[in-house]
């Protein structure tokens, strides 16, 4: 895969303090500096508390697999006419008795499909409050 393909240290960053903690086979350090370890090490590390200054580094489409699967938070990125990319982001709710759906749409344009796709798995961690199930601005 190309390095495209992974989130970025920021991004992986705020996966893991929002609770994102699979094994992946690539992590960042601390400082920035890319690794490689096995899951078996890396599922030792974890139980013995290890993994502290160690921030998974997994795909943007593993990212985003985990924002929809476990907060309803779905992330498009949509091509526009300017031959750029922007983003669509919005949760939706399975109860729509209450509010269905909440969308919003990124104020930027990106060249690459990736760079956009990591931006709104970024704006997304930023802005959606786990512990209450929404986003924080409205």
């Amino acid at each position: 895969m190309n390095k495209e393909d992974y989130v970025s240290l920021e991004v992986a960053k705020l996966l893991k303090e929002k609770g994102f903690d699979y094994a992946t086979l690539y992590y960042y350090e601390k400082n920035g500096k890319l690794g490689m370890m096995d899951l078996d090490a890396q599922s030792q590390m974890r139980k013995h508390g290890y993994m502290n200054d160690i921030y998974p580094r997994p795909t943007l489409y593993d990212a985003a697999k985990w924002l929809r699967e476990t907060h309803n938070i779905h992330i498009v990125v949509s091509p526009h006419y300017s031959r750029k990319y922007e983003i669509i982001e919005y949760e939706y709710s399975l109860d729509f008795l209450e509010k269905p759906f909440k969308w919003r749409k990124s104020k930027e344009y990106y060249e690459i499909y990736e760079q956009c796709l990591n931006a709104g798995i970024f704006e997304a961690l930023n802005l959606f409050d786990y512990e209450q199930g929404r986003y924080t601005e409205s």
